[in-house]
């Protein structure tokens, strides 16, 4: 009975040994094995491009994923992927939720073994009690690589009862630009 038993599993381990694609001199076996690999962010639910992101749509996209995920995380900003918006040879690029109380998108360049490599906050801060300012933020993603980030600011003088003074009404925009390099780096680039 030992004997059988001892045969039994020696031929098992020389079937696996035999069989294993890995072990194979075939080079285009182990590469389809290779390819076929599926990474955690592979499932994220992915965002098209072009992708137009504000203020009113990251708060629905948030709204959804807490419903779907649970309370956002506050084990750093890599702990609440939401979806995937590019995939490059080199890098994949991942929508994160900022972990703090504006929850925030983070656009995250992130190598193949799922090492981050470059961020950009696409939204900042749109919450303010000084009833001088009002900012608009928004943000595009291209599908050349390109990042388009717009922050409108609209600013009042105040009456003495704290009121703003609809006439004294400025708007200021900045517009910056960013390129996603074949690498995953984020770097910053003229507006036209």
């Amino acid at each position: 009975m030992k004997r059988t038993l001892y045969l039994a599993i020696i031929n098992s381990v020389a079937f696996l040994v035999c069989c294993n694609p890995k072990s194979n001199s075939d080079g285009d076996v182990h590469q389809l094995e290779s390819k076929s690999t599926r990474s955690f962010y592979d499932t994220l639910k992915i965002m098209e491009v072009p992708l137009k992101i504000d203020w009113e749509e990251w708060d629905r996209e948030i709204e959804s994923h807490i419903q779907k995920h649970g309370p956002i995380g506050s084990s750093g900003l890599l702990g609440n992927p939401v979806a995937k918006v590019l995939d490059a040879e080199n890098y994949r690029a991942i929508l994160f939720l900022s972990p703090d109380e504006t929850a925030s998108p983070a656009f995250v360049t992130i190598d193949r073994e799922g090492n981050p490599i470059d961020t950009l906050f696409l939204l900042g801060d749109n919450n303010s009690n000084d009833p001088n300012w009002f900012t608009v933020e928004s943000s595009e993603i291209q599908d050349n690589q390109i990042i388009a980030l717009t922050d409108s600011v609209y600013h009042w003088d105040l009456d003495e009862s704290g009121d703003r003074i609809p006439q004294t009404k400025k708007v200021s925009v900045e517009r910056k630009k960013f390129k996603v390099l074949e690498s995953g780096k984020i770097e910053k680039i003229p507006v036209d």
